[in-house]
């Protein structure tokens, strides 16, 4: 190379083209690692800066979310960890993936969703400090329809929608007729009282009075609440239908459960309001206090409401739930366990497999066991404790990824996302011990093995997550980039220090540094020093576009 022609990179991009440019940078590059600052030349250049390693921490997850810049799809690949539920719960994941010919994903969804419904808010797990950790989770599904989604869910939902039949039928012939006894009866207390207060006011018998109304108007609204309708699940619901659910309930819990999730999210995103109504979502899931207050209507409390989704959803709505900025912004996406499952149509076998007898027998055991200790008892929540083992494996999982959501970490732009993973592990930490231990979960500790597959659930969950979103994070980081070639455009020498950006421009080192290394052929991070005792400033540069030949 003659170099009294090459006079600096912009020169040697020009003449040379962008492939020599990328070689004479790897070379300057690994150069730079053994020497200090050189002292700059006229023109102003003195090295090229290696590309910035963004992630932090070391994880076995770390190839998924790094797939984007290296190529690597290894752990994105992986199957749905089915060795990861026990007992019963396993066993009918694999039959039913058999019998419905659906992806392991799609059925093993289903088993955590059914379990976790099943689980209601009846059981509890301290995650450290005051802090309980309930069993409801938000699972979605992806799949086109007629891909098996029905009879998957049916098969494995069929315990508990049928538990719920015989309640509701129940219900139908004892308990409304009860409640609606009760009520008469209160009613003409109620009305013998207000005639006889009207004869008699004196102070003694107004108080006696107010006593014996108040005790007669509870016994009213108790029975009002006994007359409506038991129910434990609903396929789609508004905000407010949700929250009538949560008042008359056990407990305040609810599962949203739906094999065709379209209608529940169109009624999520707005379908009868103009905004979206995810609120009442978010208070499901974190079981926050809260009242409701409506116009010409008397106010709901919600003191712990505890709220599970399972939504098989089609592709093309996962979409449009992903480009509203309300459904991210407000936090609710990030609350889902979502995975592409891949599901496509299957061809008619000669001879369709059928889900043996006793394996079916066992899910369903299990799923009574569940709903009789925990889900049905209106008590108060058990709670059980981890071991030693176990709390420090989700401890040390959840300050990993606080590393990785840090500025400059590998997670700095989901972060959003991020934040749910700990305590989405803990949740199925909870879901995966009341599986191994069924009724007796409440008397065992959570153990290190559990809380193992609870971590190596979620970081397959994570990383479906993020291949998910991937195709929006391209996007993000070619505004970015955009956005830092306008500015970069306008500067003298087409470069200008790392700091001012930050401070004037609104583009931090950190979001400089990871263009640099995901685009570098369109923009340098270079070290200039004048040659002095100062500190060498570090700047970025863009580089012009080859010259068409």
């Amino acid at each position: 190379m003659n170099e009294t022609k090459l006079k600096d990179i912009g020169d040697t991009h020009s003449q040379l083209g962008r492939e020599a440019l990328r070689a004479a940078l790897d070379t300057a590059a690994a150069a730079a690692l053994e020497t200090a600052a050189v002292p700059v030349r006229k023109s102003g250049i003195s090295e090229v800066l290696p590309p910035e390693k963004t992630g932090v921490g070391d994880s076995s997850d770390k190839t998924d979310l790094c797939a984007e810049d290296s190529g690597e799809t290894t752990t994105l690949d992986e199957p749905f960890p089915l060795d990861c539920l026990p007992g019963s719960a396993g066993d009918m994941a694999r039959e039913v993936t058999r019998a419905a010919m659906v992806p392991d994903t799609l059925a093993g969804m289903n088993v955590i969703g059914i379990l976790s419904a099943s689980i209601g808010a009846g059981l509890e797990v301290c995650s450290g400090g005051d802090r309980r950790t309930r069993a409801n989770l938000f699972l979605m599904p992806v799949a086109a329809s007629g891909t098996g989604k029905g009879q998957s869910f049916g098969d494995i939902a069929e315990p508990f929608l049928a538990r719920e039949a015989l309640r509701v039928e129940q219900w139908r012939k004892v308990d409304r007729p009860e409640a609606l006894t009760k009520k008469m009866m209160a009613e003409e207390v109620l009305a013998r009282l207000k005639s006889e207060w009207r004869k008699d006011s004196s102070a003694e018998k107004k108080r006696q009075f107010v006593e014996n109304i108040s005790a007669a108007q509870a016994e009213i609204d108790e029975a009002e609440k006994s007359i409506r309708e038991p129910a434990w699940s609903t396929e789609q619901a508004t905000k407010e239908s949700i929250e009538d659910l949560f008042r008359i309930s056990t407990r305040e819990q609810l599962a949203s459960l739906s094999a065709e999730a379209r209608g529940a999210a169109d009624i999520l995103m707005g379908r009868y309001n103009e905004k979206t109504d995810e609120s009442i979502f978010l208070s499901g899931y974190s079981g926050d206090r809260g009242k409701i207050t409506r116009k010409g209507a008397a106010a709901i409390w919600l003191n712990h409401p505890c709220l599970m989704l399972l939504w098989m959803l089609q592709p093309d709505k996962l979409r449009e739930m992903l480009e509203s900025p309300a459904m991210s912004e407000s936090g609710l996406l990030p609350r889902f366990l979502l995975a592409d499952t891949k599901a496509e149509p299957q061809e008619e076998p000669e001879e369709r497999q059928r889900i043996p007898d006793d394996v079916k027998a066992a899910w369903a055991a299990l799923v009574h066991d569940l709903l009789n200790e925990y889900h049905e008892p209106d008590a108060k929540a058990r709670v059980i404790e981890p071991e030693r083992e176990a709390a420090v494996l989700l401890r040390d999982y959840n300050n990993e990824i606080v590393r990785r959501r840090r500025r400059g970490g590998d997670l700095a732009d989901v972060s959003i996302y991020a934040a749910r993973w700990a305590e989405n592990a803990w949740r199925l930490a909870l879901v995966l011990h009341a599986a191994t231990h069924g009724a007796d979960a409440w008397c065992e500790k959570l153990s290190a093995d559990t809380a193992d597959k609870a971590v190596k659930l979620m970081r397959w969950f994570s990383a479906q997550q993020l291949r998910v979103l991937a195709a929006g994070r391209e996007d993000r980081l070619t505004k970015r980039l955009e956005r830092l070639r306008e500015v970069l455009a306008l500067k003298p020498d087409k470069c200008e220090k790392l700091s001012e950006l930050e401070r004037r421009n609104g583009l931090d080192t950190d979001e400089v540094q990871r263009l640099a290394a995901k685009f570098p052929a369109v923009v340098v991070i270079e070290k200039i020093s004048t040659g002095g005792a100062g500190r060498p400033s570090v700047v970025a540069r863009l580089l012009p576009e080859p010259k068409q030949r």
